[in-house]
């Protein structure tokens, strides 16, 4: 196993409606999980232990909030996941299309992620992980 430890500051990966499973969602994320994946288990394969889901945008004090009550709890929030129509920014002030929490990059939503996916492979190659 491979020293050192990822940190996912953000992370975006489409999602499947599913009736009958937990949020009626399913998330396709080839670099977490060679399959679909519950919500719950996707946060999980992203070690976050302390989730909360949104289904509308929130604000950047919505978020702060969401942290503080959290905090106040005794907890630690991990990760917030929205789940939103495609093209919906998670956080409006910061623009985008959602595909990350900012603007979209320049070059286009799919270039630019079909270059992280080749960059992120060869580093797989590199740490001597197996593929899916």
């Amino acid at each position: 196993m491979p020293k050192g430890k990822i940190i996912w500051r953000n992370h975006t990966a489409p999602t499947v409606a599913v009736e009958g499973v937990e949020h009626d969602v399913l998330v396709i994320d080839p670099s977490t999980q060679p399959g679909p994946i519950t919500l719950t288990g996707w946060a999980g394969a992203m070690r976050a232990r302390s989730i909360a889901i949104s289904v509308v945008p929130l604000s950047q004090p919505e978020i702060l909030e969401m942290h503080r009550v959290s905090a106040l709890a005794g907890q630690d929030l991990d990760a917030i996941i929205f789940i939103l129509k495609m093209g919906q920014a998670p956080i409006p002030e910061c623009g985008g299309s959602g595909f990350r929490i900012d603007v979209d990059p320049p070059e286009g939503v799919s270039t630019f992620a079909h270059a992280e996916m080749q960059q992120l492979l060869r580093l797989q190659k590199k740490m001597g992980l197996r593929e899916g």
